[in-house]
């Protein structure tokens, strides 16, 4: 527990200081006031962004790092799920962000969820990884060269047919990501105004345009 949240303590110092390399956070405008986080961690971008006046929901598969985050940020509602099964009503928030969480799921039903739960012209913004990352975390153990060549080979299926394969027999979702397989999926989520943004950091903002 000790090591998994000082990983969310680091990035949490990320998360707020503007003039960190690392920093790759979403503004939020005033009119946008449910605002949800898929893989929040302790909550990092509520707590840095200092968001106290908003409906402020993060989720994440982690109940070591909610339960921290619960007992000391009464603005923000934690909730313990995973982003192919969002526990919220249709045309929920204004604005859903992931900070490199998505990488690590079943991207295609992920989004799907998120275009179910966003309100018509709501916002998103989320961060994926390239190619190159994948390749610069190559370890010379069979089971790591394995397990990445798995994610490449992930990323490639997600970039030719649009879907992704689990892991093995563990439900394990891993892979990297490609502008022209994120802006499919989007488009057929009815997403629009598609910006990708592949610089420092791997950026994808939209807004959902269908009807409520």
């Amino acid at each position: 527990m000790e090591s998994n949240i000082k990983y969310h303590l680091c990035e949490l110092d990320i998360a707020s200081n503007k003039n960190d390399s690392r920093y790759c956070m979403p503004d939020i405008c005033e009119n946008e006031k449910n605002i949800l986080d898929i893989g929040c961690g302790i909550g990092q971008f509520f707590i840095s962004q200092k968001l106290t006046n908003k409906f402020n929901v993060g989720i994440d598969i982690n109940l070591e790092a909610l339960s921290y985050g619960i007992k000391r940020y009464k603005y923000i509602n934690y909730v313990n799920a995973d982003g192919v099964l969002l526990p919220f009503k249709s045309h929920s928030f204004d604005v859903v962000i992931s900070r490199v969480s998505l990488p690590y799921t079943n991207i295609p039903k992920v989004i799907s969820e998120i275009a179910r739960v966003i309100k018509p012209n709501g916002r998103i913004w989320l961060s994926f990884h390239p190619l190159p990352m994948i390749l610069k975390q190559f370890k010379f153990s069979i089971k790591d060269i394995i397990f990445r060549l798995y994610v490449i080979l992930n990323g490639l299926y997600m970039h030719c047919f649009g879907r992704l394969i689990p892991f093995l027999y563990k439900n394990k979702y891993e892979s990297f990501q490609t502008a022209y397989a994120i802006n499919r999926i989007l488009k057929a989520n009815s997403f629009s105004r598609i910006e990708i943004s592949k610089g420092k950091h791997f950026v994808v903002k939209a807004i959902y345009e269908a009807s409520s």
